[in-house]
């Protein structure tokens, strides 16, 4: 016999509908703010949301605003959500606006998405001094509408791969990707990444905007930058890191498509080239780019014969002559 009802809900106090057979749950149909609908003898729910607040709880879990934890990443007890998720399953992670100041967070799970909630950068991955943001190492992981920045003296805000870690797959749309104070250091390191899309997103106040440095297993590749802007970077826009004697910044098959490269605030130019992609090796197009400069002068764009510079504009004009 099976029999349907009411329950309280034990994370949310609110009222759910159960199917129970000889008392044993069946089924629950929670609110939609509690989480997903459970059946019984399911092997695994697929693609689960866990919310974060800033005055959430780690102990809770998370299915709901009402249960939010308070850590995006695993938190000093190993609480928080991306502890929570699982790799492969499709979760994400809902964070409410606010300023989150954690640890490192390492998104190490693949297939989970993180999205911030409200206006643009109003989700803040903001670490204290010397501490960068966010790494992700696992592959398939989505960002949406964070504000990832490190703080001061940190060698990144986001990175994406680290020296062990070739990731693949990863996204990050929408998001501002800083690196606080830092007068030489990159907001983004593509530490080995391939077939890696950032899309649309803020790119500034930082040494750097983008860096690109090989890994273990070799170099980034399959690189797809789109309709991002570039602003108040000190140094670069997009650099190549060279680490002791070794060369281990190529980049292969990168495409920087669509975006904006702005001055800093007072109007002057970064103190470097605004793009260096001369590594040997370095492939791939910049097209329909725009840059506040005066021309295309090679001392301002360094770009070997395997990237291919398409159209881009100055306030020059429009110019499809490679740098000169």
């Amino acid at each position: 016999m099976y029999g349907i009802g009411t329950e309280v809900s034990p994370s949310s106090g609110r009222l759910q509908t159960v199917i129970r057979s000889r008392n044993a749950i069946v089924a629950v149909f929670p609110h939609p703010n509690d989480g997903p609908t459970e059946l019984a003898g399911a092997t695994s729910r697929t693609g689960i949301n866990f919310h974060v607040k800033t005055d959430g709880n780690d102990d809770l879990d998370g299915l709901s605003w009402d249960t939010a934890k308070v850590t995006i990443g695993y938190g000093s007890t190993n609480k928080g959500a991306m502890n929570s998720v699982v790799a492969g399953r499709g979760d994400q992670i809902h964070a409410r606006p606010g300023d989150y100041v954690e640890a490192e967070i390492n998104a190490d799970k693949a297939d989970v998405t993180i999205i911030g909630h409200g206006a643009n950068g109003a989700v803040g991955i903001t670490p204290a001094a010397g501490i960068s943001a966010m790494k992700i190492t696992a592959n398939d992981v989505v960002l949406r509408n964070l504000r990832v920045g490190g703080n001061i003296t940190a060698d990144y805000g986001l990175s994406i791969g680290d020296f062990t870690s070739t990731v693949l797959g990863v996204r990050v749309y929408g998001c501002l990707l800083r690196n606080g104070s830092s007068t030489t250091k990159p907001a983004v390191l593509i530490h080995g990444a391939g077939d890696l899309y950032l899309v649309g997103n803020d790119i500034a106040w930082a040494g750097i905007g983008i860096e690109y440095k090989g890994n273990i297993d070799g170099y980034p590749s399959q690189i797809f930058q789109i309709g991002n802007l570039f602003h108040n970077l000190l140094v670069q826009h997009l650099a190549q890191r060279v680490v002791g004697p070794s060369d281990n910044g190529k980049v292969v098959n990168l495409n920087h498509i669509g975006n904006i490269h702005d001055t800093l605030e007072d109007g002057s130019e970064p103190t470097g080239v605004w793009i260096e992609l001369d590594h040997a090796e370095t492939s791939g197009i910049v097209r329909g780019n725009s840059f506040a400069t005066a021309t295309n002068a090679i001392a301002k764009f360094v770009i070997s014969g395997n990237v291919h510079w398409v159209a881009n504009e100055t306030e020059a004009g429009v110019s499809s002559a490679r740098p000169a």
